[in-house]
């Protein structure tokens, strides 16, 4: 057997053994939905310590602290926001089903983008409906990998930066040049809990099927 044919076989199974599942399954199978009930979740551990409570209660305090850049606006007593950021807060991002947990049914960033007289303008990858999302740049300026968070406002034009002129990152030409990545906040703290042989591991495997991909007539290089 050729090593042509030997992969052809591969691959036909592998297309071929979902499809069969799928008919296999029962013709009553039905998702249940959400759940109902307490969302269980946004609490602390049970049996933790006095102390570990207490970093629990002083963690999630500010997880909900809404900031400011000089603590003058009302309802954001914290200071220390910008000169980038994604929303005011860290639970405004996680607050389904409960602290903690991934993007609310109305996305909070639109509203932010021109808080308290900020000139942002909304990128096109958000929608007052659609999920939290936090962009990443494939690329430096210069070709070198980035692959950074780049916050998607700043504090530019806001009552409590008077003088700040920092330009926000032009997301329009790179989403068109195909340099923005942009994934849900929740997905994308998970990965970033990652030890860094995992993130290693998973990148290698990424670049495995690109590579594949790239190999296969008919398939554009993805990214």
């Amino acid at each position: 057997m050729t090593g042509k044919l030997r992969l052809s076989i591969v691959i036909l199974c592998l297309l071929t053994f979902p499809t069969l599942l799928v008919i296999a399954a029962p013709a009553t199978s039905q998702d249940p939905g959400p759940r109902g009930g307490p969302a269980g979740a946004g609490g602390p551990l049970p049996n933790l310590t006095a102390g570990q409570l207490a970093a629990f209660t002083d963690g999630a305090d500010d997880f909900n602290t809404s900031h400011s850049v000089d603590g003058s606006v009302p309802g954001a007593d914290a200071t220390g926001l910008g000169p980038t950021f994604n929303l005011e807060n860290c639970g405004g991002c996680h607050s389904a089903p409960n602290v903690g947990g991934t993007s609310p049914a109305l996305n909070p960033q639109i509203a932010s983008a021109t808080a308290v007289g900020a000139n942002n303008e909304v990128p096109s990858f958000l929608s007052p409906q659609g999920p939290v999302r936090e962009a990443r740049f494939i690329l430096n300026p210069d070709g070198t990998p980035d692959g950074g968070v780049h916050g998607l406002f700043t504090i530019a034009g806001r009552s409590d930066a008077r003088g700040c002129k920092l330009k926000q990152p032009d997301f329009a030409t790179e989403v068109q040049r195909g340099n923005a990545i942009t994934v849900n906040a929740y997905v994308d703290a998970l990965s970033g809990m990652l030890p860094p042989e995992s993130r290693d591991i998973v990148q290698r495997q990424y670049e495995a099927l690109v590579e594949a991909d790239a190999r296969i007539p008919g398939i554009a290089p993805q990214r």
